[in-house]
Order: structure tokens, then sequence, then C-alpha cells
């Protein structure tokens, strides 16, 4: 396990108020592993429609965002990935098998997967799907006007085929052949390991053309470079990477978490049925439902200090939830420590970070976040998280660094005391939640469409 060079401050040392000298602990954290991770399944992740996630989101098995839904950093999936139409992913999206990216999504980084990849269409002028490189270890299909800024490679056993109007502002190699429709635009050079490529009419590469068969080159289309045929190239193959799995450090944590124990006046009922106000310290329940329409009140009294709910087995938030934070530091933390699942309903406003044993889902309109710059999150390390519509997961421009600060247990399972990371991740700026790099990809592909191919 990666851990990243750290300054222990002495002024960063917590311990929580409601244990006795003798009992003091520190809060275990987060290692950087997950610092910059706001959505963590140890299974499947679902979005839906119009849902935000401030941070990055991993998921062991496969990911799938609905309509307009966004991804602040980047998106992994031990799995397949499905993006819905007009998605957006800030920084890299990588899939273990497959992806099939809806009309109009956006990712702002580099797009890999280890099996095929598929591109919808664009309908919005100059749009840029992909802002980096597309990598994949099978056959790529792009749609008509999709643009990838950087390289695109298909696999070593597989061919390209580009929709007509669609760009590559890199190079473009395929293990067999390469297809171009009408309008299409390489920006570099086009390799076709066994087969041949073929352009489409009106349809330009800029460098060099090769195949391992022949290039068809229609009159009106054109290769400004050279044109290479019978020339075989074999591709390596691209192995599938394992994605990283944090189920030992999240099970750990928990378990760390639990063995604190509440003061007995901080035993909660089962069930909260009326606004309440409760101050900071460790807190413990078997089981935790909540009214809907109630308000949690956490009165910090203007300290940093530390709010953690053990609870054995669920938790289930109940519609129109509000906890609502009175005179609490940036530098607080809140912990829903929850030994099975957890559900919320329709329009819940949340703050701090779940750590649920089991699944996860929320309904549309919940809101999680981060106290202070920290964007906050939902973990698991064994069931599916599945996301309402419109849900919100973090703030716009939140910190995911700032987890760092309340969220550190190293390799052993051991709690750390509160670091500061010496080169801690930078922010993402709030431009790069709508289009990542992919804007230096724009300008690029841009530049080529008005100098050699006016649309």
């Amino acid at each position: 396990m990666t851990h990243t060079k750290q300054l222990l401050l002495s002024s960063f040392f917590y311990t929580v108020s409601a244990l006795s000298d003798a009992q003091a602990a520190t809060v275990p954290l987060f290692d950087a592993a997950l610092n910059s991770q706001t959505i963590y399944s140890g299974a499947a992740i679902t979005t839906g429609a119009g849902s935000t996630t401030a941070g990055s989101l991993q998921a062991v098995a496969g990911v799938t965002l609905g309509a307009n839904a966004k991804v602040g950093g980047d998106l992994i999936a031990g799995a397949a990935m499905t993006l819905g139409a007009d998605a957006k992913v800030g920084g890299n999206a990588k899939a273990r098998d497959g992806a099939t990216l809806g009309a109009d999504v956006t990712i702002g980084g580099d797009l890999h997967v280890g099996d095929a990849a598929s591109l919808g269409a664009t309908t919005k002028s100059d749009h840029v799907m992909v802002g980096g490189d597309l990598t994949a270890g099978a056959a790529v299909i792009v749609g008509v006007k999709s643009a990838i800024a950087g390289n695109l490679t298909a696999g070593a056993n597989s061919s390209a085929t580009l929709g007509a109007s669609a760009t590559v502002g890199g190079n473009t190699e395929a293990g067999i052949a390469i297809l171009l429709g009408a309008d299409v635009l390489i920006g570099a050079n086009a390799t076709a390991g066994t087969g041949g490529i073929a352009l489409g009419q009106r349809s330009v590469v800029i460098g060099n053309a090769t195949a391992g068969t022949t290039v068809t080159v229609p009159l009106d289309a054109s290769v400004d470079g050279s044109v290479t045929e019978g020339l075989i190239t074999i591709f390596p193959t691209i192995p599938k990477e394992a994605i990283d799995n944090q189920k030992v450090q999240l099970s750990q944590l928990k378990a760390t978490l639990a063995n604190i124990e509440a003061p007995l006046a901080n035993e909660l009922a089962t069930t909260m049925t009326a606004n309440t106000t409760l101050n900071a310290g460790v807190y413990h329940a078997t089981a935790l439902s909540t009214t809907a329409g109630i308000t949690l009140t956490l009165d910090g009294k203007g300290k940093d200090d530390f709010w953690i709910f053990n609870i054995d087995t669920f938790a289930v938030f109940g519609a129109n939830m509000l906890v609502d934070l009175i005179d609490v530091t940036d530098n607080s933390t809140l912990i829903w420590n929850i030994g099975g699942y957890t559900t919320t309903g329709a329009n819940t406003d949340l703050f701090g970070v779940i750590l649920s044993g089991s699944y996860i889902t929320t309904g549309a309109s919940t809101k999680l976040a981060g106290i202070g710059n920290a964007c906050g999150g939902i973990f698991t390390a064994t069931g599916a998280i599945t996301l309402g519509a419109t849900n919100a997961i973090g703030n716009d421009g939140c910190d995911v660094a700032a987890i760092s600060h309340n969220f550190i247990i190293d390799e052993l399972g051991i709690p750390a005391i509160l670091a500061v990371e010496l080169n801690p991740p930078v922010p993402l700026p709030a431009a790069f939640w709508l289009f990542g790099s992919g804007l230096l990809g724009f300008a690029a592909l841009a530049r080529l469409k008005k100098r050699n191919h006016p649309v």
C-alpha cells in the first residue's frame, strides 16, 4: 500500500472529548489510497440522473452513471462502465472491462478500458468527448461528430470505426483495421496492424497512413503524409489491470471505530422521532431510524471536535431529514459508522462520512457534504451503492484532499495521529467539473478543423 509523506503536527492531535484520559484515543482515518475518493463501493455503483459527485468514484464491480450525472474527479470501475447521455467525468475514466458512452458524454482526461469502447454521437457543436487518450483492449466505435483530443488505440486483435465527422487529435491505431466515415479528421498518423485503412468521403489523415493490407483514399479525401501498404504491424495485447480493492482498510477502520465506547448517556434510541440536538462525542445505537422531516442539530460550541455514531446494524434516514451544524469548526469530524445497510429518503440533507457494512441506497435529491472544505463521502467495503436522481455528494469545488486531515489509518489498521500531507493532491478547479483537460484538447481540435478540414 502506498503512503504519502506526512508532516506530523502536534496542533492537529485530536482526542474524543467524551472519553476519559485513560481511554483517550485518536480517531482512525483513511490513508492516501482513499484520500481522493468521495464514493467507494466493494460492489457496483449506480447514480441516478442528474446526480453529482464532487471527488472521485470507484467501484470494485461496474459503474453506471445516469443521464446528466457528473463526477468531478476520476471514475474507476472494476468491471464495465456505462455513462448516460450528457454525463461528465472531470478526470480520467478507467474500466477493467468495456465502456459505453452515451450521446454528448464528456471525459476530461484519458479513457482506458480493458475491452471494447463504444462512444455515442455528439449533438453539440465542437464537443470533445474524451479530453485525453482513448485506449481499449478490444474494438472501438466512435459515434457521429464525437471528438477525442488525444490518441485512439484499439485492441491488438480489433478494429476502430469512426462515424461521420468524428475527430481524433492525435494518432489512431488498431490491431486490425481502421474505418473512417465521411468528413473524419485524424490529426496525426493512422496505423492498421494487419488489415486495411478506408477513408470516407472528404476524410483527412494529417500524418502518415500505414496499413497491413491496403489504404483506400477516395478522390475527395486525403492523406497529407506518406501512404504505406502491406506493412504488417503487430501491436501488443493490453492486459486488463487489476482494480485496487480497499476492503481490508475499510473493514479495519470500521472495527477500530466500533471499539471506541460511547458513554451510557450517549446511548441513542433505535428511533429518533423528534428534533434533537447533540453535542460532540461518541454515540451508539443498535439500529437507527429517523422520522421524516426531523432536524438533527450538531452543536460544536466553536471547538474542533468529533461526532462518531456507531450503529450496530442498519441506519434509515427519513425523507426530508436535515442535519444542521451549529458552531462547528472546519476541522471537526463527523463519522457514521454503520454495521449493516444504510438508506436515505428523498430530500435528506446530511453531513460527514458514511461507512456502511453493507449496501447504501439514497432517495432522490439526497445531499451529503463534508465539514469545511472536505467533500465528505459514502463508503462500503462489500455492498452496492445506488444513488437516486439529483443527489449531491460533496459540494461543488470541495477539496477531496481535505479528507486526509480527517481519515488516516495505516496498513496494519492502527489509528494514526492526524497529519498534514506534505504534497496533498491539487483541488479540482470549478471549471474542471464540466470539461477537465478536454478544454486543451478542444482548442487543439478547433485549430485542426479550421486549418485543414473546414466544416
